[in-house]
């Protein structure tokens, strides 16, 4: 795993589950979209499903992903550099019937990616100092 922070990271993205990622167009203008966590695995990857052209549309690599549960008062920010890969084996190991509601074109289609978000950098909200604390920070 990436670090000491990368438990903690974990524990907090599982419980939140739905991140907002933000992506710049090419205008330069910032764009969210609620993302479901597939998992995050050891090598610090987190794993989504997006739209091929949602992605696409992005003019940068470089993303924001933000995670926030009021309730615990966990708020989470994480940026790093994203793919969009296309893997018919792993779309199905993490496919179900849920997505349907998000893509209703199903498992199989051109459009949906894999998009795997490598951590370069997370901070978490420490409701002790009001400030955010660095969990994670690998140099680029």
């Amino acid at each position: 795993m990436i670090n000491d922070g990368a438990e903690e990271l974990r524990d907090d993205i599982a419980a939140i589950e739905v991140a907002m990622l933000t992506l710049s167009d090419e205008q330069g203008h910032l764009n969210s979209y609620p993302m479901y966590t597939l998992q995050l695995d050891r090598d610090g990857v987190l794993w989504f499903f997006i739209r091929q052209s949602t992605f696409q549309s992005s003019k940068t690599e470089y993303v924001n992903l933000s995670y926030a549960d009021p309730g615990s008062h966990t708020y989470l920010s994480i940026s790093g550099s994203a793919i969009c890969r296309e893997d018919p084996e792993l779309k199905r190991k993490f496919w179900s019937p849920l997505y349907e509601t998000w893509f209703p074109m199903g498992v199989d289609h051109t459009d949906l990616c894999l998009l795997a978000v490598k951590i370069e950098k997370a901070d978490i909200w420490d409701p002790e100092t009001a400030a955010m604390k660095n969990l994670i920070n690998i140099k680029r």
